[in-house]
């Protein structure tokens, strides 16, 4: 089964060097060589000081700390900076023709992000440098197809399990299918420290031991760079939103956490700084943009108060005041003692201890989801794990509405005959929160699709837990044909953990998917994600 994952891992890699190798081949010049081109677009002097006055305005206009600092800085090291800006860009051409590992080209973008000449002239987007730099970034979010590797491994797992009456049926049978089959099913084992040790290296660093392995030399967690936890698109759609009468784009893209150690990662900053810059650009130039995104809609996932994960959450919200035209993130996280629903460990045997004392879904249990969804705290970044930005009164009524739609949406469905009471209690409660959860995302999705066409990201730490069962969740709950995606979903849910860390979904995270998918029908939870463009 392994050899499978490697090959679809390849596959992976190869899809994304072809995106990146398309960029460089669509925007070749004809008549000069890359090099000639860098040279010729270097600006003189006077020109210099033009650019740098023009960018010094924008700057103050958007507010930027250190605008004017930074500016002068650039500019008295703006020659040597151009000529080491290009450079990486040379070598990320040349890597192109015969690299096999993506993160090698990857550092070199984040190396040629990191250089002043670049942050000098990154909004001028008629500089063929910044062009050429920031379409391989958008490309690599926006252009890569995942769905054909992760069909390599979801087939495979989809023919080792014999249960196919339903998809969730299936889900269920396919996870001891897959350990039966030779996969991994965590990485507290021996047999995953012993074959998998960089991974699980990369895997600390994002917990509370990071910061002692920073000490010791061994790097910061950088999940797409170290892991190759690559990026790309999942799915779309088009919809029309209720005040319009063209369609508009829905792109879903994968990425783990944009972020090394608690800082956003080079690329994603570039990603949003080639969105930013399309809000200044004319109506003719945009007119055969192969990107026509006004925004990325960012979902986190991640526990906005803990210590390991707070700093990168908050990091990642701040992107909402720095980038205001191009981003809009909100978090929902998947850790609070509410939402787990008393899962608190990785074993699933224990899942059964959480069912002891559950009391029915009721009109208590509703008011107490609204009172933690409103907390005063959740409209700033020193919150209780959540952090919805903009006006909380604005929220409040959204929440509100919401809310009771998913309490009688799930409150209508009656307890299966054969079913125990404690369990069903759980179920129904598990499939009322992921409800809301899933019911908050798509409201805000829909809110920032106003604005046009969007790429939506709902991520963790490494998209392959929590994030894999959400982007599984909505691509069954999104789609128009349920039959048709189905395997997709399957796919989903469980090539991005063997592919970003070769081993399988951890099952706590996967069980609110399941109690979602067992109590509710697809159609009524799609109609329910419907209802929020109302």
């Amino acid at each position: 089964m392994y050899d499978i994952v490697n090959k679809a891992k390849q596959a992976e890699q190869q899809a994304i060097l072809y995106a990146l190798q398309s960029v460089v081949n669509r925007l070749v010049p004809q008549d000069m060589s890359w090099r000639d081109l860098f040279q010729k677009a270097e600006p003189d002097a006077q020109a210099r000081r033009s650019i740098l006055e023009h960018a010094l305005e924008r700057e103050q206009k958007r507010k930027v700390a250190g605008g004017t600092t930074t500016g002068v800085h650039l500019s008295a090291h703006f020659e040597t900076s151009y000529a080491t800006f290009t450079l990486h860009l040379l070598k990320i051409i040349d890597l192109l023709q015969h690299a096999k590992e993506v993160k090698h080209i990857l550092f070199e973008i984040r190396a040629a992000a990191a250089t002043p000449a670049y942050q000098f002239l990154k909004r001028e987007e008629a500089h063929p440098a910044v062009c050429l730099l920031h379409t391989l970034c958008l490309a690599s979010y926006i252009d890569v197809e995942l769905l054909a590797a992760y069909s390599m491994i979801g087939e495979a797992i989809y023919e080792a399990t014999g249960e196919k009456e339903t998809l969730y049926k299936t889900l269920i049978a396919s996870m001891p299918a897959a350990v039966h089959a030779g996969l991994i099913q965590n990485d507290a084992s021996f047999s995953y420290i012993k074959s998998y040790s960089r991974y699980l290296l990369g895997a600390l660093k994002s917990r509370r031991i990071g910061s002692f392995l920073k000490l010791l030399g061994l790097g910061e967690y950088d999940p797409r760079g170290e892991l190759a936890n690559n990026a790309g698109m999942l799915f779309e759609e088009e919809i029309t939103p209720s005040h319009a009468h063209e369609k508009i784009v829905v792109r879903t893209i994968y990425t783990p956490s944009p972020t090394i150690g608690d800082a956003v990662s080079p690329e994603a900053r570039c990603f949003l700084q080639a969105l930013e810059n399309r809000h200044f650009l004319s109506p003719d130039v945009l007119k055969n943009d192969p990107y026509p995104f006004s925004c990325w809609f960012y979902v986190n996932l991640q526990n906005i108060t803990s210590k390991h994960e707070g700093k990168r959450s908050r990091a990642l919200m701040q992107l909402n005041c720095e980038y205001p035209f191009s981003f809009y993130g909100i978090t929902v996280s998947q850790d609070s003692s509410f939402y787990r629903g008393g899962i608190v460990s990785k074993d699933v045997k224990k899942f059964t201890k959480a069912l002891v004392a559950e009391e029915p879904l009721n009109t208590h249990y509703r008011q107490a989801m609204l009172d933690e969804l409103c907390a005063e705290d959740n409209f700033t970044t020193a919150n209780r794990g959540y952090y919805f930005p903009g006006s909380s009164t604005t929220w409040k009524s959204a929440f509100q509405a919401i809310v009771d739609d998913a309490f009688h949406v799930a409150i209508a469905v009656s307890r299966p005959e054969g079913m125990i009471e404690a369990r069903w209690n759980w179920q129904q409660k598990a499939a009322f929160r992921e409800l809301v959860a899933i019911g908050i995302m798509r409201y805000a999705q829909l809110q920032v699709a106003k604005r046009g066409s969007i790429v939506t990201t709902y991520a963790c730490k490494e998209s392959i837990d929590r994030g894999g069962k959400i982007n599984a969740c909505m691509l069954w709950a999104l789609a128009k044909e349920p039959t048709k995606v189905e395997k997709q979903v399957f796919h989903v849910l469980h090539a991005r953990a063997l592919l970003g860390r070769f081993r399988l979904i951890l099952a706590m995270r996967a069980q609110p998917l399941f109690a979602l998918m067992n109590t509710l029908k697809q159609e009524t939870v799609h109609a329910f994600l419907q209802r929020r463009a109302a």
